[in-house]
């Protein structure tokens, strides 16, 4: 039966897959390198696996390291986790030590990494792991309880019981700065049909319903899943992206025009918490932060000539 590695190894495992390099792995997890060169032949031993080979300057993972090593990353995060909350028991404190987060794609490329680095500042000792998932996906790890807050993107206020809206934007034409439509200050419907539209679904509106609220033929324009795909194509010149202006706040959007489209198509961010009951104080500091964030959001969206508006 193969032995389970230790800890150690594997800190020791990660620690080589990001530098390449015995020694500078050994000094990363504060251990001596031929300490270190054991430590490595003893977890091939264990696992039954070669998981490196030595090239000219640097030792290089094979595919079986490349493999094993998103499950190795997950079992580190909980190790750290539990450090924390033994940490935080040992100080009394009676937060839990791990804040649980699931964000839609748009959320995770544009205001949460403010939210986070806020949040940090303020509570340095909760660590906090982020899931990011489609709009449905969210919803289920709430039901699941399995993350204690989640960030999504619904078409109005009212759309979602129990969300906290964060910011309300409306739905924009994202394009090429050469493209025919690129002069106009807002693009009416009319003249949208004239061109190639890129389609992609926005929280519990999906494309179909969009096509709808817009009036397009379903066999035209292109459709995809990931807002990031049709900023891509968009870039490319394919066509113009129906998108929430908030993703101009994202680097893969510079470079690109924003304007809005004359149609009435809220989209509001919110936070959802898995219960209606008291916010533990993880929990409702993350949501400031993300109210901070949102109203800094809107600040920039509006200079740009975009809708927004906050509670």
């Amino acid at each position: 039966m193969i032995r389970a590695p230790s800890l150690r190894a594997m800190e020791l495992f990660a620690a080589l897959m990001r530098t390449r390099s015995l020694t500078a792995a050994a000094r990363r997890i504060g251990i001596s390198q031929p300490a270190a060169s054991l430590a490595l032949k003893e977890l091939e031993a264990q696992t039954g696996l070669q998981l490196f080979t030595r090239g000219q300057r640097h030792i290089l993972p094979t595919a079986a390291a490349e493999a094993l090593l998103p499950a190795v990353e997950r079992l580190l995060a909980e190790a750290d986790a539990v450090r924390l909350q033994v940490a935080a028991l040992q100080a009394g404190e009676a937060e839990v030590a791990t804040l649980r987060v699931a964000s839609i794609l748009s959320m995770s490329g544009t205001l949460l990494p403010a939210v986070i680095s806020g949040f940090q500042r303020s509570s340095p000792r909760v660590a906090i792991r982020i899931e990011v998932q489609p709009y449905a996906g969210v919803l289920d790890l709430l039901r699941q309880r399995a993350v204690e807050l989640g960030f999504v993107n619904q078409p109005d206020t009212g759309a979602l019981a129990g969300a906290e809206p964060l910011l309300t934007t409306w739905l924009a034409c994202l394009m090429a700065p050469d493209h025919p439509l690129a002069g106009r200050r807002a693009i009416g419907l009319e003249a949208l049909r004239q061109h190639t539209t890129i389609f992609a679904a926005h929280g519990d509106l999906p494309i179909g319903a969009l096509r709808r609220r817009i009036g397009t033929d379903a066999a035209s324009g292109i459709e995809v899943n990931n807002v990031y795909a049709a900023i891509a194509l968009a870039r490319q010149g394919v066509g113009v992206a129906l998108l929430n202006p908030l993703l101009l706040l994202s680097a893969e959007a510079q470079g690109l025009l924003a304007v809005p489209l004359q149609a009435e198509i809220p989209l509001t961010l919110a936070a959802v918490a898995p219960t209606q009951g008291a916010r533990s104080r993880a929990v409702s500091g993350l949501v400031a932060e993300a109210h901070r964030a949102a109203r800094a959001a809107a600040a920039r969206l509006e200079a740009a000539g975009m809708r927004a508006r906050t509670p």
